[in-house]
C-alpha cells in the first residue's frame, strides 16, 4: 500500500453480528474521499465471531487489517502500541 493519509482504529468486542457492516460502511465512506487510508480492527478478546468475520473482510480488502487480543482488556488498551498480531 502507498503512503497512508488517514488511519482508523476500530476497537471491537463481541460485534460479530455487525462488524462486517461497520467495516464496509467505513470503507465506502472513506473511498469516496479518495484518501489513502488504513483501518485496523482491534478485536478485544471477543468470544463470538467478531475476529473471524473481520479477518474474512480484511482478506478481500488490503486497507483493512485485524489485530486481536486473547483476553478482553478494554477499548483504551486497543490504541496502545505495539500491536500483537492475531
Amino acid at each position: 500500500m502507498s503512503e497512508v493519509e488517514l488511519s482508523f482504529v476500530m476497537p471491537a468486542y463481541n460485534e460479530g453480528d455487525s462488524i462486517e457492516g461497520v467495516i464496509d460502511t467505513l470503507d465506502r465512506v472513506v473511498k469516496d474521499t479518495r484518501l489513502r487510508y488504513e483501518a485496523a480492527v482491534v478485536d478485544d478478546g471477543s468470544i463470538d465471531s467478531t475476529r473471524v468475520k473481520a479477518v474474512e473482510y480484511a482478506n478481500g480488502n488490503e486497507q483493512v487489517r485485524v489485530i486481536g487480543y486473547d483476553r478482553n482488556a478494554g477499548k483504551g488498551y486497543a490504541s496502545e502500541l505495539p500491536y500483537p498480531e492475531g
